[in-house]
């Protein structure tokens, strides 16, 4: 993955897009441009995290589309769209990666780890794992509502 520069104006006009950040203040927002956050541009194709991977970072999908991959990356379990995130599991956990992640086309993402997460203020840390347990719960959600399907076939 590639870093990349984003002004300032151009990351609020992208924050201001994303459903992760809709219940972020415009200040709320405007913390991640001063927190030394990685912008990262990940080139289609390319894997963004792999399975087993030990580092333990989280990442925003800001552009693009990513997919998910599990048994070495035989096969494809999601698409994930700008607001999706991925790698929490190994983010809150601190252990290697249970799913593999790649560019379906060039992906801009924003990565945080645990010291660019203690950076920002303490709202905006709230929000953060408040938009993680959220998302985490709706993926359970429709990970379960799938297995229901399979099993009454």
């Amino acid at each position: 993955m590639k870093k990349i520069e984003i002004s300032d104006l151009k990351l609020l006009e992208i924050l201001n897009r994303i459903p992760f950040f809709k219940g972020f203040t415009v200040n709320e927002r405007k913390a991640f441009f001063t927190n030394s956050l990685n912008f990262l541009l990940c080139h289609k194709n390319k894997f963004i995290i792999n399975t087993g991977d030990k580092e333990t970072n989280f990442y925003i999908i800001l552009s693009g589309e990513a997919s998910v991959w599990i048994n070495q990356n035989k096969h494809e379990v999601a698409t994930l769209k700008p607001g999706y995130f991925i790698g929490e599991g190994a983010f809150i956990n601190n252990r290697p990666r249970s799913a593999s992640v790649m560019a379906k086309t060039d992906t801009m993402l924003v990565c945080l780890d645990q010291e660019s997460l203690r950076r920002f203020p303490a709202s905006v840390r709230e929000k953060i794992k408040d938009q993680i347990i959220e998302g985490m719960a709706l993926r359970l959600t429709d990970m379960n509502q799938r297995y229901l399907n399979v099993d009454n076939s």
